[in-house]
């Protein structure tokens, strides 16, 4: 009964795929799948293949983005909380815990706390109550372990995850369990040892070729979860099902991200693109910027370099033949250069 549920819901995803226009998707037999995935559980029923999925380092991407519109001539300020926005003379008036600013329109990205920037001009409409979660990331060393992106569809839909990283390391994750009233106000990202316990399990019992004891790291995080509401007798009352799709309020010049849940990431340009396309409307610009740079040099990494590379390196900078990290070979120069760069 659970493996014809998993075909079906495998299927169902395949036709959602096709109608989405993702390429090349196939597939596969549960044979199939564990020749591709040596280290996965035998006995598979079937599975769904997607060549063209990637993965992205999400750090590394927001500080090139950073980088880029820094070299585009935005502005940008940091350490300060919005502690109140107004509307004045068709404008806003943004006021910070250091400062007042002034703005045409206003894009509230503002992640967790979208919710509460968009009620110091908007009434209660969406509320997040975020989902905490648990993720291991293991050793470089096991990171042959899984050559694609992994996931595992369990009995309730929500199984594991098993990424391959950029830097040859695998992030396995996540658990769900609802945080506390106190864990979301302080924005609490611990983990719990039950969490971690419940993905070694998980891990063992999924992808038995993984080695789980090689763990580096462990890391929590507080996912978005936005439910509608209304407001009866002063009360906030949350309606019964969380909010699947994206969600994108615009009200008079503001534009709220509010609960850009998985994979937000993976669309983040476009929905950047988009949001920042209509904001630019709103305030009176139109057309594109001609001056406009979108490359941005990303730093070079001396471990991605042959021996001869590297040595000219060396021989411009001898800060590239010290190295900081052993276990990542990050050398004085890639850190110097970071700095430099804002970090």
């Amino acid at each position: 009964m659970l493996a014809q549920r998993a075909d079906e819901v495998i299927r169902r995803k395949y036709r959602d795929g096709i109608k989405g226009g993702v390429k090349d998707l196939r597939l596969l037999s549960g044979a199939e799948a564990e020749e591709l995935e040596p280290s996965l559980t035998k006995g598979i029923s079937s599975a769904l293949f997607s060549p063209s999925t990637g993965t992205v380092d999400p750090w590394e991407l927001c500080i090139a983005a950073y980088e880029n519109a820094g070299d585009n001539g935005a502005q940008f300020v940091f350490g300060e909380s919005v502690t109140g926005i107004r509307r004045e003379g068709g404008s806003f008036t943004v006021e910070t815990d250091n400062g007042t600013y002034s703005a045409k329109a206003v894009v509230n990205a503002a992640g967790l706390s979208s919710d509460s920037i968009r009620e110091m001009t908007e009434e209660p409409l969406i509320r997040l109550y975020p989902a905490a979660a648990d993720y291991i990331v293991l050793d470089r060393a096991a990171g042959a372990s899984a050559g694609h992106i992994i996931f595992h569809e369990g009995e309730d839909g929500k199984g594991l995850t098993i990424v391959p990283t950029v830097d040859g390391n695998l992030l396995i994750g996540p658990t769900r369990r609802d945080a506390s009233a106190e864990e979301t106000e302080a924005k609490d990202m611990r983990t719990a040892g039950s969490g971690l316990g419940q993905l070694e399990e998980l891990c063992r019992s999924v992808a038995p070729g993984i080695d789980i004891t090689q763990q580096i790291r462990t890391f929590g995080s507080l996912r978005p979860d936005p439910y509608y509401v209304s407001v009866e007798n002063g009360d906030i009352i949350k309606k019964d099902d969380s909010i699947k799709e994206l969600k994108i309020l615009e009200e008079d010049g503001l534009f709220s991200l509010i609960g850009i849940k998985t994979p937000g990431l993976t669309f983040s340009n476009e929905l950047g693109s988009l949001v920042a396309g209509k904001a630019a409307a709103y305030a009176g610009k139109t057309g594109q910027n001609p001056d406009f740079d979108p490359h941005r040099k990303g730093i070079i990494r001396a471990r991605d370099l042959s021996e001869e590379e590297r040595a000219a390196l060396i021989d411009n900078d001898r800060n590239y033949g010290e190295v900081i990290c052993a276990c990542m070979d990050v050398t004085k120069a890639e850190v110097l250069e970071a700095i430099e760069r804002g970090a």
